[in-house]
């Protein structure tokens, strides 16, 4: 799983030179520093991002689904990695603005944005018009047309098996049989379109576990993980802890459809915060490995240590990871650990707290 798209440092955004964006309020996705010169609102699914806007004073949403249709007259949306992620939000903007309005879409050229400024343009029958154009991004403007639903562009399903349809019978939850249920996963939330082969191999994996009372599901996404163990384990709670808010609104969603929600609590967390309680049983994470295209082990590193600090004595911690990531010189020094599992291309990664 990937975290946000590293930002533009200001001098290098086109998106802020004098002149692009028009005196007045403008709804920015993921970014603050036009509204920090312009007012208005940021949306900002990503927690991190969200501390630090609220700490510069800056107004917040975690959904642009959220802003009122009409609401403003220039919308500013920084493309991100995953295409439908950026469709779901030049869909939302383009709702948000009054006819008439003016849409902005920039991004850093790794991440495509001569490509997005064609798709867009081909779409609404416009050039669109370039308006900065740095060495690494550049900005460019559409008109909002009346017509509502132009960027609704289809994308990949948003419901994803709860687990794999091939699994022999003996790894379905009891409780369900072999009825595999689909869940939501929206755009920009990890396995959106498909479920990830990793997460596949710890919920074929957690058959195997002695049955837990306390689980965190760290870095859920949409919930796979701790959805499974709610439907395998009858007496157990779950917590489920991300850094996206459309996570944490995807998980909500699917708890009240499994009927789960008496037995689970949701929050939106990042991992500079502490874990909202600690006696874990069994922490279940198949934690983020990039930032922008390069590996990071950062925050999965700083999300091990929170995690095994957390674990009652005795706990476990189940890691899904990537076989060439090398997480196990981290955790050696936080634990006892055991590799059970490795097939594919992934490795299970199992600690218990000294």
């Amino acid at each position: 799983m990937s975290g946000p798209a590293r930002p533009l440092a200001e001098a290098e955004d086109p998106a802020l030179d004098r002149g692009v964006l028009n005196e007045g309020p403008v709804h920015e996705w993921h970014g603050w520093q036009a509204v920090l010169r312009h007012r208005g609102t940021a949306v900002l699914p990503w927690r991190g991002d969200h501390l630090a806007a609220v700490a510069a004073g800056i107004a917040t949403i975690g959904d642009g689904g959220d802003l009122p249709v009409g609401s403003c007259s220039q919308a500013l949306v920084r493309i991100q990695k995953g295409r439908a992620a950026t469709w779901s939000d030049l869909k939302m903007a383009w709702r948000a603005l009054a006819v008439g309005g003016r849409l902005f879409v920039t991004g850093d050229n790794d991440l495509g944005i001569t490509t997005w400024v064609k798709r867009v343009g081909g779409l609404l029958a416009q050039p669109g018009e370039v308006l900065a154009n740095h060495s690494r991004a550049r900005v460019a403007a559409f008109v909002r047309t009346p017509q509502p639903e132009v960027l609704a562009v289809p994308t990949d399903d948003d419901h994803v098996p709860l687990w794999p349809s091939t699994w022999e019978p003996h790894l379905h939850p009891a409780a369900l049989g072999t009825m595999v249920p689909n869940i939501t996963v929206p755009p920009g939330v990890f396995s959106h379109g498909e479920l990830d082969g990793g997460t596949a191999l710890l919920l074929a994996h957690l058959a195997d576990e002695p049955a837990a009372e306390r689980v965190l599901d760290l870095g859920c996404g949409a919930g796979h993980l701790g959805l499974h163990a709610l439907l395998r384990w009858s007496a157990v709670h779950a917590w489920f802890v991300d850094a996206d808010a459309r996570a944490v609104a995807a998980v909500q969603r699917n708890l009240a459809d499994l009927q789960l929600t008496a037995r689970a609590t949701v929050t939106w967390w990042d991992v500079a915060e502490s874990l909202p309680t600690s006696g874990f049983t069994l922490v279940v994470c198949n934690p983020p490995c990039h930032a922008g295209k390069a590996n990071d082990y950062t925050v999965a590193q700083r999300m091990f240590r929170q995690a095994v600090a957390a674990l009652a004595p005795g706990g476990r911690l189940l890691v899904v990871a990537n076989r060439q990531l090398p997480y196990e010189d981290h955790l050696e020094t936080l634990g006892s650990l055991d590799i059970p599992v490795q097939q594919g291309g992934f490795k299970i990664l199992r600690l218990r707290r000294y």
